[in-house]
Formats: C-alpha cells, structure tokens, sequence
C-alpha cells in the first residue's frame, strides 16, 4: 500500500527531509526551513533553469557585497569630511585668538 508521503530536498544538496502530510504541511516545513546564508535558495520560476538560478544568484551576492562596501566608502567620507571640517574650524579659532 502506498502512503502519502514526500521527500523533499534541496536540488544543491543543502537539506533533505520527508514529510508524511498534505499539500499545506509540505509547504509550510518548506517555508521554515532557514536558508539564511546557508541556502541556494532562489524564489521559483516556472520557466528558469537552474543554471540561470545559480547565475542570478551570484549576481546578487556580488551585488549585495558591492552594496556593503559601498556603504563603509560613504562612512570613510563622512569622516574624513568632517575632520577636515572641524580642522578648519581649529584653524580658524587659532587665527582669531
């Protein structure tokens, strides 16, 4: 006799696990799982292989890192903009005086 019961896995290998319950219970264990930085995971497309997927996906990493590094450039310039700013500022009281 054959039961309702389903495997699911990661198509990178990242988790596997079965499930022995209806439609919603596989997609709710599916939704849990935390792939946080520890996933492939990419939203589905009905239409995408899984090389376009693995290709989006590190276009988005390079992405996010550009971002990351971007933002600590942004900091580095407010800094030194404003230590230049308060230089000025010595300066200017040191004439004064």
């Amino acid at each position: 006799m054959l039961k309702n019961y389903y495997c699911l896995k990661c198509h990178m290998g990242v988790w596997d696990e079965g499930i022995n319950h209806g439609k919603e219970q596989r997609l709710y264990r599916v939704n849990e799982i935390s792939r946080h930085n520890k996933c492939f995971f990419f939203p589905y497309d009905r239409n995408m292989l899984f090389d376009a997927a693995k290709e989006l996906r590190k276009r988005e990493r390079e992405n996010s890192q550009l971002k990351k590094s971007n933002m600590y450039t942004r900091i580095g310039l407010w800094v030194t903009a404003l230590a230049l700013l308060a230089n000025a500022v010595i300066g200017i009281l040191i004439l004064l005086k």
